[in-house]
């Protein structure tokens, strides 16, 4: 099988665009990721129905941060959390989005998703009736689900109730990352509370890089090759440090209704932010 690389694919399949990205939620986790996304090109949606960004920390009855709250990365870290309490950890993890083009969408709740096989990419609806539409959906809202996932095949799926591979790819799900669900129990002498927040938020940099050199596609999983969530906060993070392209598969827009193609190596190279 030839190698596709931005969008030199034969018959037919040299249509290209630059993914766009969905985040529901706007939380420390949601943030990081569309952050990430943004800072290198990608055009980012990020959705929360709450009237500020910060998750857990917003609203009238806020979580209290854990000691050591902040993030560590250079490109996410732009403001320090001195005392730690719900309006700083708020302030922190709004100002992680600094670059890029992305659009915050406040007080919206994202109600249904429904992936279109025809173009690869998924409807977004809201509270209201809008419909966005985006090549990767990041699930970054506390539930671990959206209330109606509406998959290419046309049949609605619980994303609480699939296997995740890695713990934030489901299974049989194309194009839609997890990144709120189950953790290993943090050490107590962990101080990095964060540290689980941007490797996931990495790997979310990872995957939609996948869609950019490929082109427009159904991004799947291999079934027999999938991983379940590491049980440790430790291992939990080394293996979301490098995308294994080797247990992906993938599905032109034009090859609806055939079998998943093996992921080919990319020869695209990417560089990590400095730390």
């Amino acid at each position: 099988m030839e190698k596709y690389n931005f969008g030199n694919a034969p018959n037919g399949k040299s249509t290209y665009r630059l993914p766009t990205v969905a985040v529901v939620g706007g939380g420390a986790a949601g943030v990081a990721a569309a952050a990430e996304c943004a800072l290198i090109g990608f055009k980012v949606l990020l959705f929360d129905e709450k009237d500020r960004l910060g998750g857990r920390y917003a609203g009238s009855h806020p979580a209290t941060p854990p000691r050591g709250f902040g993030f560590r990365k250079n490109n996410l870290r732009h403001t320090k959390v001195r005392n730690p309490n719900a309006e700083e950890a708020c302030q922190h993890i709004a100002a992680a989005l600094t670059d890029g083009d992305y659009t915050v969408y406040l007080n919206t709740r994202i109600t249904a998703i429904a992936f279109d096989n025809s173009d690869s990419q998924w409807n977004v609806k809201d509270d209201e009736g809008q419909t966005y539409t985006a090549d990767v959906v990041i699930v970054a809202n506390g539930t671990g689900t959206i209330e109606n996932v509406t998959t290419g095949k046309g049949y609605d799926i619980d994303l609480n109730d699939t296997h995740h591979h890695l713990g934030v790819e489901p299974i049989g799900v194309p194009n839609i990352l997890v990144i709120d669900g189950p953790e290993p129990p943090q050490p107590r002498f962990f101080a990095r509370p964060l540290d689980l927040v941007e490797a996931k938020a990495n790997h979310c940099q990872d995957y939609v890089r996948q869609l950019e050199v490929i082109g427009p596609a159904a991004l799947f999983i291999n079934k027999s090759m999938w991983t379940a969530t590491p049980n440790t906060w430790r291992s939990f993070i080394a293996s979301l440090g490098a995308f294994n392209q080797g247990n992906h598969e993938f599905i032109f827009p034009e090859d609806k209704g055939k079998q998943p193609k093996k992921k080919q190596t990319s020869e695209h190279n990417r560089t990590a932010p400095a730390k």
